[in-house]
């Protein structure tokens, strides 16, 4: 086979392969803050026909709702979370491919473009904790539209980029506004330079795009500079962008006709016509719809911000990369190339980097890693971008491609504020291929100092990143196959496949079995709406944030506690975990809800940081939550002095029981079956009130209902390590019927 035939099948190869590790690692992550349930059940609330803004609370714009939906009938699927895992998946890998493929566009490398997709991939791990979160797609229409505008400019297909550029810049702004602003002053900013104006307005232009771009930060963060996190983002945001313009290559100014202005306009303002139409005629009015999209986010930055921590050191590499770039693009305008110190010390710097990249490697799928590169990005960025080679002067299209690449790349790294979290991966992917370019601009220079020993220096250092992010790649995998193998599914409604590690798994199905028994209501705080998707239980009204204790007004808060109170069996989910992270975090709780909460409600069981609570004059017992008792039968033997006592909703016929080790290889502690112990099934009531007499096992036929377990045996179980512990109920077959912790 070809060449280029072995390179056509490699990509959907490479994307199969990466597929499996999104698929292992995005099944064994449940954030317990639960976004997901909250994305979830607002798009099924959408799909079911109800109201966005004017019945459905939602903190983003329509685009989301109506792509879902899209999906939704196109996959011929309800949209569970299985299905919005999927569809994460596909975002994810649809990054790294793009990713790497505009790398090769822009060095004309296939190796370049296989290890920057790679490390694209392995960069964008937190995929893995925000599934059906609109990032992801905000992320891949990104990446294909900086991929089509590379490729776009290359073949100076001037319609096909404008259309690209207008369609994406409007669907991002009627998803997230601040990353819709962020695309356009990007485009707009590349597009001023390129753009062949009149002479009498050029330098205006120009002096505009330098202007708007310098400003984004500022404008962005303006209300929360008092921040030292928010002020030193804006300063090395600021001096990465003023480096990339004081490079800006002469050979592509006056590139672009100023028909394509007319094209990208026309797409943007279609698309929103169209989207608002849908929307309208969907029963959303265009006032709902401005205020959502455009007024409601400007409260956001007000009410939470999670910040960086900036390392002391990035002063020193802006300052000095900052002068290396100066030096650089005035050599550029005197001489139309750098010089020879400017070269070395250019190298120097960007194979500083490399190393300091291949020696923390192994870190990239964390936190630290994530922020780091971000972070070291910007100092760095346009030092990766001084043009060194002097051998093949890039074409006009060529310097047009990666300027334009970097004006919309750049600024989404402010994706990262007002919150730092899955945003800064997010926001920082699509740098990855323009610092492939500064290496491919680097490897012939290094090896023409030495041309005989290194000749083969650009072939080689690609394939040893190649490795790196193989080696990435790997990790990856193994830490999804290991999670996978080392847990239980969660086995609910739409989540069958979901293992998020067995102590997780347990609080989730404890908290889902009561919901679906006492509940006709259920809310939680925060707003975790999976257990609603899970149990069937319904909201209180389509008002469902995840925050809703600052997001809510007062008057929406008051429509959940009336139906709260017109309901007489509902139910509380409460994560104090995540509410004393919240304080620590400073984030107000406002609105009447919280202290009718706290006042109303008594917690009917706990486990780990989560509790189910119920209106304090409510009977309600509690079902999944065993108890070790002194036997209370006196005619039962004396050797079965332990009772184990739970209630469980049941469907089968138990055969026996086991206690189990919560965690993997789940080893068997004990079990108890009729002949080594005695063991009755007594029908009872949502209270606990008994409803018949006790059966003895064996059966002869199946249960379905509500039952208390009394398990009689002659060992007392080892219960002095919290939650280590679980009773599960087998049928004949072994399968579980019933799970119980203690």
């Amino acid at each position: 086979m070809s060449r280029p035939g072995w390179w056509r099948l490699l990509w959907p190869a490479l994307g199969a392969v990466l597929l499996v590790a999104a698929y292992l690692l995005l099944n064994t992550t449940f954030m317990l803050y639960d976004d997901e349930g909250y994305v979830l059940i607002t798009y099924q609330q959408f799909i079911a026909g109800g109201r966005l803004y004017t019945e459905i609370f939602s903190q983003y714009g329509p685009w989301p709702y109506l792509y879902h939906w899209l999906a939704g009938t196109i996959g011929a699927s309800t949209l569970s979370h299985d299905f919005g895992r999927g569809l994460t998946a596909l975002h994810w890998v649809g990054c790294a491919l793009a990713g790497g493929l505009i790398a090769g566009r822009l060095c004309g490398s296939r190796l370049a473009a296989l290890a920057t997709g790679l490390i694209t991939f392995g960069l964008l791990w937190q995929m893995s904790a925000e599934p059906s979160h609109p990032g992801g797609l905000i992320s891949v229409m990104l990446a294909l539209a900086t991929l089509v505008a590379v490729t776009s400019l290359h073949q100076a297909r001037w319609h096909v980029l404008g259309a690209v550029l207008g369609l994406t810049g409007a669907l991002l702004l009627l998803t997230k506004i601040n990353i819709g602003l962020l695309f356009l002053a990007g485009a707009g900013g590349g597009l001023l330079f390129l753009t062949a104006w009149p002479a009498p307005i050029r330098r205006l232009a120009r002096l505009a795009a330098t202007a708007g771009l310098l400003a984004v930060p500022w404008g962005l963060m303006g209300s929360r500079l008092g921040e030292p996190w928010v002020l030193t983002f804006a300063v090395h945001m600021t001096l990465a962008l003023a480096g990339v313009l004081w490079l800006q290559r002469p050979s592509a100014l006056g590139l672009l006709p100023v028909r394509l202005w007319f094209a990208t306009i026309t797409a943007f303002l279609l698309t929103v016509a169209a989207v608002t139409a849908v929307m309208a005629l969907r029963g959303t009015p265009p006032a709902a719809l401005f205020h959502a999209v455009v007024l409601a986010p400007l409260q956001h930055p007000a009410s939470f911000l999670v910040g960086l921590t900036w390392p002391a050191a990035g002063w020193l590499a802006a300052a000095l990369g900052g002068g290396l770039v100066f030096r650089a693009g005035l050599e550029l305008r005197s001489q139309g190339r750098v010089s020879e110190l400017t070269r070395r010390l250019a190298l120097a710097g960007r194979l500083l980097a490399v190393a300091c990249f291949v020696w923390h490697a192994g870190q990239w799928s964390t936190l630290t890693g994530v922020s780091r590169f971000l972070m070291w990005s910007l100092p760095l960025l346009p030092v990766f971008l001084i043009p060194l080679r002097r051998d093949a002067p890039a074409s006009a299209n060529a310097s047009a491609a990666l300027f334009l690449a970097t004006t919309l790349a750049l600024p989404q790294v402010l994706h990262a504020f007002p919150v730092a979290g899955s945003q800064m991966g997010w926001g920082s992917f699509l740098l990855l291929p323009l610092f492939a370019w500064g290496l491919n601009d680097s490897w012939p220079v290094l090896a023409g100092y030495a041309p005989r020993r290194l000749a083969r220096l650009p072939v080689s250092a690609w394939v040893l990143l190649l490795a790196v992010g193989l080696g990435q790649l790997g990790l990856l995998l193994q830490t999804g196959w290991q999670r996978y193998h080392d847990a239980k599914p969660i086995d609910l409604p739409g989540a069958e496949d979901i293992r998020p590690g067995d102590n997780a798994r347990l609080t989730l199905r404890l908290m889902t079995l009561n919901a679906a028994i006492h509940a006709d209501v259920l809310f939680s705080y925060p707003g975790m709406y999976s257990y609603n998707l899970w149990s069937g239980v319904a909201t209180p009204t389509a008002q469902n944030a995840t925050h809703w204790f600052w997001l809510l007004d007062d008057a929406a808060q008051q429509r959940i506690i009336d139906r709260l109170q017109a309901t007489p069996r509902n139910a509380i989910i409460s994560n104090d975990g995540f509410d004393d992270y919240l304080l620590k975090q400073r984030v107000p709780s406002r609105g009447p809800l919280r202290p009718q909460l706290d006042k109303a409600y008594r917690p009917l069981l706990r486990y780990g940081h989560f509790q189910f609570l119920v209106p304090k004059d409510s009977d309600a017992a509690p079902f999944g939550l065993a108890e070790m008792l002194v036997a209370d039968d006196p005619t039962a033997p004396v050797e079965f002095s332990t009772l184990l006592r739970t209630n469980l909703a049941l469907q089968g016929r138990p055969a026996s029981f086991q206690l189990q080790e919560v965690i993997a290889p789940w080893l068997v502690q004990a079990t108890y079956t009729p002949t080594t112990s005695r063991i009755f099934l007594e029908p009872i009531d949502r209270q606990g009130r008994s409803l018949g007499p006790l059966i003895g096992l064996p059966l002869t036929h199946d249960l379905a209902g509500l039952y208390r377990v009394h398990l009689y045996c002659s060992t007392r179980p080892d219960l002095s390590h919290p939650y280590s512990l679980v009773l599960v109920g087998l049928d004949q077959a072994g399968t579980v019927l019933s799970e119980s912790v203690f």
